[in-house]
């Protein structure tokens, strides 16, 4: 049990770091005994500035950390360094996520959000995204899209070139399908606050069909992801997503 409030302590543990750069913390959301945080971190001392967002989960126990989770983009950076080309680069935009995210345009504007989701409680915030990590993610049931999200969805990848629209986005998951069509999502945390709600988990997939530009190995691939949501009346309005693209990468080749 802790005494203080979670969020000091991560904050705490944040400004403590001294591997010579600087950083900023972007996002503290809290429920019980996690925390998650993402923080902006800039590395000036090569000749090239780098800057990329780390994402964090922890579990505090008696005032301290207890339990940690730790994403950077550490395969991305090291080939920034050495003047590579980074190890994943995204997908254009199918057919398949064109048509879902057309469809997201107009069933959006014109279909009620789901009747449980719409009186904005964190519980119902809750409901809305584990209903899309069950139906979207683990059943690949595309159609509930448009019902979850809101007509002006936009996502913060930041993949070079591409937009930040439902689109792009519906194109991530459904390039990864292509894949690794048994993909699994084990969700680790589930927390809410205010109009966030954070999905931390584990996902499972077999790679079966060439992906990325590497053929089928029939590999069984892990790999964590994190996403921050915003909801805004009972759809999901925003994405802050962490998916380790470089270490799937890796494990197909």
């Amino acid at each position: 049990m802790s005494t203080q409030d979670p969020k000091n302590v991560v904050r705490t543990a944040m400004a403590a770091i001294d591997d010579g750069c600087e950083r900023s913390i972007e996002l503290l959301i809290a429920e019980d005994d996690i925390v998650v945080g993402r923080q902006l971190v800039t590395d000036r001392r090569g000749d090239e500035r780098l800057e990329w967002v780390e994402t964090s989960v922890h579990r505090i126990d008696h005032d301290e950390i207890a339990e940690s989770w730790q994403y950077q983009p550490s395969e991305r950076l090291e080939a920034q360094r050495s003047g590579l080309e980074p190890p994943f680069s995204p997908l254009p935009l199918s057919r398949k996520s064109q048509l879902i995210a057309r469809a997201v345009g107009t069933i959006a504007r014109i279909t009620p959000a789901p009747r449980n989701t719409r009186d904005g409680s964190v519980d119902s915030n809750r409901m809305l995204v584990r209903r899309y990590i069950e139906k979207f993610k683990n059943e690949q049931e595309f159609q509930v899209f448009p019902r979850l999200f809101a007509h002006d969805f936009r996502h913060h990848f930041g993949f070079d070139g591409q937009t930040d629209t439902a689109a792009s986005f519906v194109n991530v998951g459904v390039n990864l399908l292509d894949g690794f069509p048994d993909v699994q999502v084990e969700i680790i945390h589930l927390i809410a606050q205010d109009d966030l709600v954070v999905e931390h988990n584990r996902v499972t997939a077999t790679h079966t069909a060439t992906w990325a530009g590497h053929d089928a190995t029939g590999r069984t691939v892990h790999w964590n992801e994190v996403h921050i949501y915003r909801i805004a009346n009972g759809r999901i309005v925003e994405n802050w997503p962490y998916v380790d693209f470089d270490k799937l990468v890796f494990q197909v080749r």
